[in-house]
């Protein structure tokens, strides 16, 4: 027997694994030992055990697409490669991993419990950058970030410099950012203004740029994409106001002002580099991308780029942000399919996840959002969790373990009243 149902009226009887592992995940990824990170040590466990629970899943078709094009492409260098590194390897086991986490995390988070959840992971955060802030600009101590792990060598350079830019339990701003960015469109999305309020002057104490902007587009995004009343929309405008002014004439935000008016796009290692990067591949290798396992090793590697441009003793010399990454290594059919993730969406998913998309797509210009990554697990995990036209869609694929179906029905199961 099948019964159409809406997507969002089917509630499952599941434990809220996903909504506590994600928010989790965004502190414990940037705890690697050796070669593994406990956040993705964590989130593959989680999977394998869900799919093994699970009975359906909702697969994003242009992710697959994408998929089967980077894999394609890798193999193909593989094959013209006289000495293949193991780096092809791990990409393409990165990617395939990557992509089953998205399937099955998206295919089960409630959104009020992921809500919840984040919530209250992100009250030591919030406590964490609170206390450093007062640390930093009330006494003018340098802080590091707060660790909840082990320090492990490899990790020791990124988590034990001091600094007057705190970053709570993260190793860097924008990290703290990003944690807090998801957490920020729930609460305006659900009317919870004061925390969002909060919210948002803890991204403007950790003096991220990229944290700055894009809360502020994000609150002008829900006025212009959201259903919402004119003093809603009145509201948000006046919030926005506010916190530029906040950041103008604040001596708190004095340091997180001056480095936004002093930041030269062209020098920045997240927004120019990149393109200085891109603008010395051969006009041959635009269509296809680099014979290289990497950004970093076609720097190295390739004799195009100046050796003045780089310096391998610092750890992000390879940095370039997520469009260049994806036209250097994937070239320009790569770039369209990544770029279609963002789109396919835009055209065919809840209109409800357009601030929040919105703010994801900025980001590639000045982030490294390569598939595979962590940020990226995090944005589309829960940009395809909060699509409530999953099952209205042509961008999805619905998956039972019985079969799969491209079909706006579904397989009527009792157990998932």
């Amino acid at each position: 027997m099948k019964t159409e149902l809406h997507s969002s009226n089917v509630k499952k009887r599941h434990l809220p694994i996903f909504e506590w592992a994600l928010p989790v995940f965004c502190i414990l990824q940037y705890y690697t030992y050796g070669f593994l990170s406990v956040g993705l040590i964590m989130i593959y466990v989680l999977t394998a055990l869900c799919f093994y629970a699970d009975s359906k899943w909702y697969i994003y078709k242009p992710i697959v697409y994408f998929l089967i094009y980077i894999l394609f492409n890798n193999l193909i260098k593989m094959l013209f490669i006289q000495e293949v590194s193991s780096e092809y390897y791990n990409t393409i086991l990165e990617k395939i991993a990557s992509f089953l986490v998205l399937v099955a995390v998206s295919s089960r988070i409630n959104e009020n419990q992921l809500y919840k959840s984040w919530t209250i992971v992100a009250v030591p955060v919030l406590a964490g950058m609170v206390f450093q802030s007062f640390m930093a600009y009330g006494l003018q101590k340098p802080v590091s970030p707060i660790s909840i792990l082990p320090i492990s060598s490899e990790m020791a350079r990124q988590w034990t410099i001091s600094s007057l830019r705190p970053s709570s339990l993260f190793s860097e701003p924008s990290a703290f950012v990003w944690f807090m960015l998801p957490l920020l469109f729930l609460a305006i999305k659900r009317g919870k203004y004061v925390f969002a309020i909060i919210i948002n002057l803890a991204m403007f104490l950790s003096t991220s740029t990229t944290g700055i902007l894009l809360s502020l587009l994000l609150w002008l995004a829900f006025s212009v994409f959201m259903p919402r009343s004119r003093k809603e929309k009145i509201l948000s405008i006046i919030l926005v106001i506010a916190f530029v002014l906040l950041l103008a004439f604040l001596s708190v935000f004095s340091f997180s002002k001056e480095k936004l008016i002093t930041t030269d796009i062209g020098d920045s290692f997240r927004l120019g580099y990149g393109f200085k990067i891109l603008s010395t591949m051969p006009k041959n290798q635009w269509l296809f991308g680099v014979p290289y396992s990497s950004v970093a090793s076609y720097i190295t590697d390739s004799g195009n780029v100046p050796a003045s441009w780089y310096d391998i003793r610092i750890p992000y010399f390879s940095f370039v942000n997520a469009f260049c990454q994806n036209f250097i290594q994937y070239g320009l059919i790569g770039t369209i399919l990544y770029l279609n993730l963002f789109f396919a969406l835009y055209r065919g998913g809840d209109k409800e996840i357009r601030p929040l998309l919105l703010v994801d797509f900025l980001s590639i210009w000045g982030e490294s959002v390569s598939f595979g990554s962590g940020l990226f697990i995090v944005q589309f995990a829960v940009l395809i969790a909060l699509d409530k036209r999953k099952g209205f869609s042509k961008n999805y694929i619905v998956l039972h373990k019985e079969g799969w179906s491209n079909e706006n029905s579904y397989c009527y199961d009792p157990l998932c009243q």
